[in-house]
C-alpha cells in the first residue's frame, strides 16, 4: 500500500487523531460523571423528602419526643450541605465538558494546519476559561478513583459511593502504537476473486513467532507463503498451510535466523475462533518445541498454547474453506486453495 506526503505530514496527522481519541474519551469520563452526579443529587433529594415525611409523622405521632424538630433540622442542614457539594461538582463537570467541546472545534479547524494547536495549552483552557478555574480548584477530586460520604439518618450512617473518572486535561497524551498486520489472499479453485484473510500479530507476547511470519509473508528472505497451498481443512475447526517446499505438511522451515527450525514461544493468549497458531514439527536437545513455517488458522475454540496472533477480518471466509475438507483424503481439501498473494499491511 503506498501513501502519498512528507513523513513528517504524515506523523502530525497520527498524532492529531491520537489527540482528537484522547479528547474524545475525556468527553465521555465527564458526560459519565455528570450524569452520575444528576443520579446522586435526585437520590439524595428523595430520601431527604423522605425522611422528612417520616420524621414529621412521628412527631405528630409520639409527642413525648421533644427533641424531633432538633434532630430534623440537624439533619436537613447536614443534607443541605453535601446537596451544595454535589451541586458544585456537577458545575465543575460541566465546564470541564464544555471547554472539551471548544478544543475539539478548534482541532478539527485546525485540519490543514499541524501548528494551529498547542492540545496541551488548549486543554488546560484558556486563563479567562470558567473550566481552567474549576480544573485547578478541582484537580484533587477529579482525578480520584473513588470518594465515599456519610448522612446520618436517625442514627444510620448509609454510605454514598461515587465513581469519580479522571478528568483531569494536564495528563500528557498516550503515544497508541497499533500493533502489525499482515494479510493472505487465498484463492480457490474455480473461483475468480481471491478472499483476503487479515490477521493481527501480538509481537508482546511472541516476538520471535511473529517476526518469523512476517517474513515469510513479505519474502524478503527469498521464500515465503506467496504461491503455497493450504493442504488440510478440518471442517469447523481449522485450515493448516505453510508448507511452501512440498504442500503436504512435510516440508517449510523458518524464516528467522539460519535454522529451518525455531523454538516455539508458549503464550497465555486466548485460544478463541480466528487464533493463529504455529505447528510444533519436533522438539530440540533440551526438549523444546521446535517450530518452522507450518501454521493453523482456528475457527472453534479448542486448547492450544502456541498463539501469536488473531484473524481481525475473513474468519467467515475461512470457516467456509474448512468445509472443503475431504474425510476419505486426510482432509485434503476438494478443490485447490492457494496463497495467491501475501505480505506486511501499512500501520
Amino acid at each position: 500500500m503506498h501513501c502519498g506526503g512528507s513523513p513528517d505530514l504524515l506523523q502530525e496527522t497520527r498524532v492529531r487523531h491520537d489527540q482528537r481519541k484522547y479528547l474524545l474519551r475525556q468527553l465521555d469520563a465527564a458526560r459519565a460523571y455528570e450524569k452520575q452526579l444528576k443520579s446522586e443529587l435526585k437520590t439524595l433529594d428523595n430520601d431527604k423528602k423522605d425522611e422528612t415525611r417520616g420524621r414529621l409523622d412521628r412527631i405528630e405521632n409520639d409527642s413525648e419526643n421533644e427533641t424531633s424538630l432538633v434532630g430534623l433540622h440537624e439533619m436537613a442542614q447536614r443534607a443541605g450541605s453535601l446537596v451544595s457539594r454535589l451541586s458544585q461538582d456537577l458545575a465543575t463537570a460541566k465546564a470541564v465538558l464544555a471547554d472539551s467541546f471548544l478544543t475539539l472545534g478548534k482541532l478539527n479547524r485546525s485540519q490543514d494546519d499541524p501548528d494551529a494547536i498547542d492540545i496541551r495549552s488548549a486543554a488546560s483552557g484558556s486563563p479567562s476559561s470558567p473550566a481552567r478555574g474549576c480544573v485547578d480548584r478541582r484537580s484533587q477530586s477529579l482525578a480520584g478513583h473513588y470518594s465515599s460520604r456519610r448522612l446520618a439518618h436517625n442514627g444510620r450512617a448509609n454510605k454514598v459511593a461515587m465513581l469519580r473518572p479522571a478528568l483531569s486535561l494536564e495528563a500528557p497524551i498516550p503515544t497508541i502504537q497499533p500493533l502489525p498486520r499482515v494479510f493472505l489472499d487465498l484463492s480457490i479453485e474455480g473461483i475468480q476473486q481471491t478472499a483476503r484473510v487479515v490477521i493481527e500479530l501480538r509481537p508482546d507476547m511472541a516476538p520471535k513467532l511473529c517476526e518469523n511470519f512476517t517474513l515469510l509473508c513479505t519474502g524478503s528472505r527469498g521464500f515465503g507463503y506467496r504461491g503455497s497451498q493450504v493442504f488440510r481443512c478440518l471442517p469447523g475447526w481449522w485450515l493448516q498451510g505453510g508448507d511452501f517446499q512440498s504442500n503436504d505438511g512435510e516440508g517449510g522451515r523458518a524464516a528467522l535466523g539460519d535454522d529451518e527450525l525455531i523454538s516455539a514461544e508458549t503464550t497465555e493468549l486466548e485460544p478463541r475462533p480466528g487464533a493463529v497458531e504455529m505447528l510444533c514439527m519436533s522438539t530440540n536437545d533440551k526438549g523444546s518445541l521446535m517450530v518452522g513455517s507450518q501454521f493453523f488458522i482456528h475457527v472453534k475454540k479448542y486448547s492450544y498454547t502456541h498463539v501469536f496472533a488473531y484473524v481481525i477480518d475473513g474468519l467467515d471466509l475461512v470457516d467456509k474453506m474448512t468445509q472443503l475438507g475431504d474425510s476419505t483424503s486426510v482432509y485434503r481439501p476438494t478443490k485447490t486453495i492457494t496463497i495467491a498473494n501475501c505480505g506486511l499491511l501499512a500501520a
